[in-house]
């Protein structure tokens, strides 16, 4: 099983071109980032890298991992980012007015009635459009 981990070293480590530069960047020992990234090998069942004595380069396989792993990661930031939204908008009120005055009464009554809804005010011009 691949883990979000492993996608996010594989890329620092095509980011910095070194193993030990990426084990710094994310706090890591050379070793454990290693070992970490062998892990993901077999996970896959291929090489990532060519292997040189204190070098290591990305092999074709080792791209497309990368290429793969920075959308696999956008997307699931994107994933987070709209579950938090779609939660919030399911505990916010929204109250819209053509002036600012009812909105001064209302706010704070809605919060007293749903303490664990947020409130929203909207000001809308006489078209219903925000203002």
């Amino acid at each position: 099983m691949l883990e979000i981990m492993q996608l996010e070293q594989l890329i620092a480590i095509a980011k910095n071109r070194t193993i030990s530069k990426a084990a710094e960047e994310l706090n890591l020992s050379q070793p454990a980032l290693s070992r970490s990234i062998q892990k993901l090998e077999r996970a896959l069942g291929v090489t990532l890298f060519e292997r040189q004595k204190n070098k290591v380069a990305l092999n074709p396989n080792g791209k497309l991992a990368v290429e793969y792993a920075e959308k696999i990661i956008r997307e699931t930031h994107d994933m987070a980012e709209h579950i938090r939204a779609f939660d919030r908008s399911r505990h916010t009120i929204a109250v819209g007015s053509c002036a600012p005055a009812p909105l001064w009464d209302i706010v704070p009554i809605l919060s007293l009635l749903y303490p664990e809804m947020a409130i929203s005010s909207l000001l809308l011009d006489k078209n219903g459009c925000l203002c």
